[in-house]
């Protein structure tokens, strides 16, 4: 059966720390002010910090408005969920040609046709599995909102089918950019014609309701609803090959969902944080599509570029390890999670790695999976042993990492 998931809470200590569970999803882009002008415009967020341009590119950060603390749900919430944008401009040490790494701006080109076809009613495409998803009281104050903007959305409709209810998304692209927003509900009053999901964008278990894990949800008459976090997705050429990963990371497998050719499993990330449960975690694989660019093209490129520009766990950063998500862990867990733990795991699947310092003095851990995409952990430091005493930070967009005299090149 499938667990009652709360939403992440969220406990601010700084902008790199939000709290107990999953607290931001971040994109690598060529525009990050663009997109922050964009979120600013259209979602309910506020500005996170540091922000704007910096040397060596800029930090488009924002997080989002979460409810008065006089009606919070769940309580504790005192902080939203991060919604980062980064870019690189040439000057920046992490743009590594000569590895092979392609820009971001060509993925963006690419992924330009794809979702010009979509928004023309094209069929749906994998890339859109690459998403961050939020529940909303209401779909019509944002389609509004995008429509009088003549900003393009796609619509669509799939099944709970432990409920027999029926509930809707809209996907919105964030400005030039890869980076995808979903928003979903169960009110919507111009969805009737919306592309039908053969598989739910959330899975509820039996007998549980938005209200169940959001609350009221009474904020429909809102020009922008709140955004309440409650999925992150990734798109997949080989689902059994990330199993892997997270079977490593010790989180559950709490869904399996197939349907017409879409296969979906779904992490409960809560055994790493059992106080705060984590946003539903789907991972999707869908057959190929047959275009000139495929979701399985783009993962050999970006492995590729992670395997010829990390020399070794502190030396080598590239623009794609700032496609990931956030997760922290503190407090009492049913089990513990490490850096020890990842680097082993990584060192196993043949998987890259790296560690950086964050903000808070501590290690950040980069975690590859095999899609390509990445996963920063606030975690302790365990058994691991860096090669060297680290410096610098993930947030010095133009440091390479901590290399050796003998990995510089």
């Amino acid at each position: 059966m499938f667990r009652l998931l709360l939403p992440v809470l969220v406990i601010v200590a700084d902008a790199q720390q939000y709290g107990t569970g999953f607290g931001k999803t971040t994109y690598s882009v060529s525009d990050a002010m663009g997109c922050y002008n964009f979120l600013n415009t259209y979602l309910p967020i506020t500005q996170d910090y540091p922000f704007g341009d910096v040397a060596c590119g800029a930090l488009g950060r924002a997080r989002t408005t979460v409810k008065s603390t006089s009606n919070e749900f769940p309580p504790g919430v005192v902080n939203g969920f991060g919604m980062h944008c980064v870019s690189l401009n040439s000057s920046s040490a992490r743009i590594h040609k000569t590895e092979g790494c392609p820009s971001i701006a060509d993925f963006e080109r690419q992924f330009d046709s794809k979702w010009s076809k979509v928004i023309d009613g094209g069929a749906y495409d994998p890339f859109l599995d690459y998403n961050g998803g939020y529940w909303v009281s209401s779909l019509d104050p944002y389609i509004t909102k995008f429509t009088a903007s003549k900003v393009p959305v796609v619509k669509l409709s799939w099944k709970d089918t432990a409920n027999g209810k029926s509930y809707y998304s809209i996907m919105v692209r964030v400005h030039n950019s890869m980076m995808l927003i979903e928003l979903m509900s169960g009110d919507c009053s111009s969805c009737s014609s919306a592309l039908a999901m053969p598989t739910a964008r959330f899975v509820f278990a039996k007998g549980q309701s938005p209200q169940d894990l959001w609350g009221s949800l009474n904020d429909k008459t809102s020009e922008k609803p709140i955004l309440n976090p409650a999925r992150v997705s990734w798109p997949s050429s080989n689902l059994s090959r990330e199993a892997k990963f997270f079977a490593g990371l010790e989180v559950d497998l709490v869904g399996d969902k197939q349907a017409e050719g879409v296969q979906t499993g779904i992490y409960d990330f809560s055994p790493l944080m059992p106080i705060a449960k984590t946003m539903q975690f789907h991972v999707v694989q869908r057959a190929d599509d047959g275009s000139s660019f495929t979701w399985a093209d783009y993962e050999a490129a970006v492995m590729k570029c992670h395997k010829g520009s990390i020399k070794d766990d502190l030396c080598g950063e590239n623009p794609f390890m700032d496609n990931h998500v956030g997760f922290s862990q503190h407090g009492t867990s049913t089990k513990k999670l490490d850096a020890g733990i990842v680097k082993k795991l990584s060192t196993d699947l043949g998987l890259p790695f790296h560690a950086t310092p964050s903000p808070r003095g501590t290690l950040a851990i980069y975690a590859m999976a095999g899609n390509g995409l990445s996963m920063t952990f606030q975690i302790d430091q365990g058994s691991y042993k860096p090669p060297r005493t680290a410096s610098g930070g993930m947030l010095d967009l133009c440091s390479d990492g901590n290399c050796a005299a003998s990995l510089v090149i």
